[in-house]
């Protein structure tokens, strides 16, 4: 492989790098003063899992299904209401007694409770709470798969990185060689 092959892997695995820690978040090289910041792979596996937003929906998605689980099994509980309703009127009468219109106002205030408790419904709250459990069961496996695909991701990038900084330095032992080699027979060729 020459030379020039050579470089534009490294280039290539060194775009790739900073790709994932573009995409992960990292900072990056950066022009002027700022210095730049290598982020160990324990962190890159650690930023993945921070900063995926499929993880993170998936995660959202699995705590709005445990609410729904927690409102299924009260809806089993009875429930007990209080209400409270007040009245003014104001108005006009014609007084029978005196003969005369008066005004009058009246009040009323009226208050009551009830409750309700559901004993028999053809197991339909049953049914909706098993319902809110198996949502809730595949929500979490869909963040376990979400984490699972970021770390995974992550993990392949590195390996394929290490694998091009191996090929990297064993191309650069062969340059050297065939540059030591080339030194050689130009020697030789002089002499």
């Amino acid at each position: 492989m020459s030379y020039a092959s050579h470089r534009s892997t490294h280039r290539a695995g060194v775009a790739a790098l900073l790709a994932l820690c573009t995409l992960l978040g990292a900072p990056s090289a950066r022009v002027g003063a700022q210095e730049v910041r290598t982020i160990t792979y324990a962190e890159a596996l650690q930023l993945a899992v921070q900063r995926n937003v499929d993880y993170r929906q998936a995660q959202s998605a699995a705590a709005s299904d445990a609410v729904a689980v927690a409102q299924a099994k009260r809806n089993l509980l009875p429930d007990l209401r209080f209400t409270t309703q007040g009245t003014q009127n104001y108005g006009r009468n014609f007084n029978q007694n005196d003969g005369q219109i008066v005004n009058q106002s009246t009040q009323s205030m009226n208050a009551g409770v009830s409750s309700s408790l559901t004993v028999f419904d053809g197991l339909r709250n049953v049914s909706n709470i098993r319902q809110a459990q198996s949502s809730l069961a595949a929500s979490e496996a869909d963040a376990t798969r979400s984490k699972q695909t970021a770390l995974f991701t992550v993990a392949s990038n590195y390996v394929a990185l290490i694998a091009q900084n191996d090929q990297l330095a064993v191309r650069e032992q062969a340059l050297a060689a065939q540059k030591e080699l080339e030194a050689q027979i130009q020697a030789y060729v002089d002499a």
